[in-house]
């Protein structure tokens, strides 16, 4: 599916504003939030500012039975169901419901601390803090319902899945008991459009969903773009989380990207850059052979946090950061368990090296900021594709919702 460079920056702008309301809705401090703003909410430019805000995640887990650990466990790594499920049930109704997100980034703000107390030592107002904890708005209710509506499946997958999530998770909004057979009175609802729009993350899809009610009330723009998300960046965010405590591989672009061919069917292809072929140790004669950076993880130090040429300083996933070359603006990458060989020594080079080519459908890329005219070629192909900032803030998204869980919702011994 090709979309314009506009199109593209859109979603990437949608997704990061999303992912951006659930980090701040768990944790409103600058370990989790990059973009809060500044000086921030309340009245630090007259007294102080506290970073702490009376809404959040938790009062939605806090009662119910308990998990064990081993249902943690299960609900983390149950792709089809669990947590990344959850996140992205939540990322592509907002894909559409652009204003949920930043209703919810408002509501956090709002309920800063220091717009209530004017000094560090001030009485916390009880009255306010009450009407923040009883009064949920529906873009709160609407977080635990997108991240858990599922939960029980990873434990038993039964057709009752959403009526007994009340067991563990009693006080959700009530269309998540039902999400699976909803009343015509819940089509509508975000939950449900999500959890619709999810289904598209199948392969067969096509073969089985009903497009037309996937997609009922939902404009063409907004289609068009929930179909590339899940044709071409979702399975980057999946494969990433997937094998999020694996060692991966990843070997950049090393032609100009204007001059690459993005439509060959087999990666790496062979680039224009000098050939150190003759300096790896035992190779084959018949072999190409490719540079290869080495870190657990697909966003592991020496696979993302590279040089920017041009400002001489280091571009970590989550910040901004416009790499100057090719190998490092754009990166193709791969677990090493799916690569399946091993790598190479060279002799003039500290790093190891490829060889051969695998199918491209068995890469994913990501790339840091792109200029317009950069990324077209790769929107014209079917490479999987997203912004490293993007799938950053997702894995570690998945990482405090599970954390969470563990705090509040584990059996203790």
């Amino acid at each position: 599916m090709v979309i314009s460079p506009e199109e593209y920056f859109q979603i990437l702008s949608r997704l990061d504003t999303s992912l951006d309301s659930l980090l701040t809705f768990i944790c409103t401090r600058n370990c989790c939030n990059w973009h809060l703003p500044n000086p921030g909410p309340g009245n630090f430019e007259q007294v102080f500012w506290s970073h702490h805000s009376y809404t959040g995640l938790s009062k939605h887990i806090w009662s119910g039975k308990h998990l064990t650990e081993e249902q943690i466990l299960k609900y983390e790594n149950d792709i089809k169901h669990g947590v990344a499920h959850g996140i992205c049930t939540y990322l592509s109704t907002t894909l559409q419901s652009t204003s949920i997100p930043s209703k919810l980034m408002k509501r956090t703000f709002d309920s800063y601390d220091s717009n209530f107390r004017l000094y560090d030592k001030d009485e916390y107002d009880t009255e306010v803090a009450e009407y923040y904890y009883n009064n949920t708005t529906d873009g709160e209710k609407l977080v635990p319902c997108c991240l858990f509506h599922d939960m029980y499946r990873c434990f038993h997958d039964t057709d009752q899945h959403d009526r007994l999530l009340k067991e563990y998770l009693p006080h959700l909004d009530p269309v998540v008991y039902t999400h699976s057979t909803p009343s015509t009175e819940h089509e509508s609802h975000p939950l449900i459009k999500g959890d619709r729009f999810e289904l598209l993350r199948y392969d067969n899809a096509s073969e089985w969903v009903d497009l037309d009610r996937v997609f009922s009330n939902v404009s063409d723009h907004d289609k068009k773009l929930i179909q590339f998300f899940y044709k071409r960046m979702r399975p980057v965010l999946e494969k990433c989380f997937k094998f999020r405590d694996d060692r991966w591989i990843r070997h950049g672009i090393e032609d100009q990207i204007e001059n690459h061919d993005f439509t060959a069917t087999m990666y790496p292809t062979l680039s224009t850059v000098e050939n150190v072929d003759k300096f790896i140790v035992d190779r084959d004669i018949n072999e190409n052979y490719w540079a290869v950076e080495l870190a657990k993880g697909s966003l592991g130090p020496c696979i993302t946090h590279k040089l920017d040429n041009r400002k001489m300083s280091i571009c970590k996933p989550g910040y901004r950061g416009r790499a100057t070359f090719a190998w490092e603006l754009l990166q193709g990458k791969i677990p090493l368990r799916e690569y399946k060989q091993h790598l190479n020594s060279c002799k003039v080079r500290d790093h190891l090296y490829g060889h051969g080519q695998l199918p491209i459908d068995d890469w994913i890329f990501t790339h840091k900021d792109i200029q317009y005219e950069r990324v077209e070629p790769v929107l014209k192909s079917d490479l999987k594709i997203c912004h490293d900032k993007i799938v950053h803030k997702f894995l570690h998204l998945s990482e405090k919702i599970i954390d969470l869980l563990y705090g509040i919702k584990v059996e203790l011994s």
